[in-house]
């Protein structure tokens, strides 16, 4: 943990998904994890998986749950998810996998914007409930 301005917070980081150097995958504080957005990118690559929003939907949900597992969370803890979609005329099929991943119904924005990195269809950061007496994986080298 490390103390800001008073606040302790965690940052955790899971190889298994890309990263910028200049950001966690996500902080934990106060029995919360704060997902950072992510896309349908894989493993060290920065590289879009699948085409079209449904693979690229599922994507970046395999993705939330890769890191909230490392944080202690799960994808039934989910209490607020925001979605980026590039395109809204792919509501209707970014919906239908969304709700054959995420079916605890968490709180959910959706904002559409002009363009997402790396050309993405979609990029989604959400926030998990952690159990006190789950263990979460921190990054050490991560810097406050």
């Amino acid at each position: 943990m490390t103390d800001q301005g008073g606040i302790d917070v965690s940052h955790v980081n899971d190889n298994s998904v890309f990263r910028l150097p200049t950001t966690s995958h996500a902080v934990v504080h106060a029995g919360l994890a704060y997902v950072s957005g992510v896309v349908a990118s894989s493993g060290d690559s920065f590289e879009l998986i699948g085409t079209g929003i449904a693979a690229e939907t599922a994507q970046a949900i395999i993705n939330v749950e890769t890191i909230l597992r490392a944080c202690g969370s799960s994808l039934e803890d989910l209490v607020k998810v925001t979605v980026f979609l590039d395109d809204v005329s792919s509501f209707l099929d970014m919906e239908h996998a969304y709700g054959l991943l995420i079916t605890s119904r968490p709180a959910r924005t959706t904002v559409y914007v002009s363009q997402l990195p790396l050309g993405a269809a979609i990029e989604i950061d959400a926030i998990g409930a952690i159990s006190s007496a789950s263990g979460v994986q921190r990054d050490t080298r991560a810097s406050s």
